[in-house]
């Protein structure tokens, strides 16, 4: 996991999202779909958030789109 100087957390694995999800009060939804491609030194983006709040709980970070979509599926978390 990375996490920037703005202390969002850019989650690598199912995992390492699943325990942050795992803290939150509201289940898990993606604001925005589908994922932005891969730019510079940083791989496919998605955030997702709570769906209570709208806050942002973490983004799945992963080298393709189609990674970052299997992590998506391995959550639980369609689009």
């Amino acid at each position: 996991m990375r996490i920037s100087g703005f202390g969002d957390h850019y989650c690598h694995t199912a995992a390492e999202a699943q325990r942050l999800i795992d803290n939150c009060d509201d289940e898990p939804y993606l604001p925005s779909y589908p994922p932005d491609p891969p730019e510079g030194e940083f791989g496919a983006t998605i955030e997702i958030a709570e769906s209570g709040s709208g806050q942002s709980i973490c983004w799945i970070e992963a080298p393709t789109v189609e990674a970052v979509d299997k992590i998506l599926r391995e959550l639980r978390i369609a689009p």
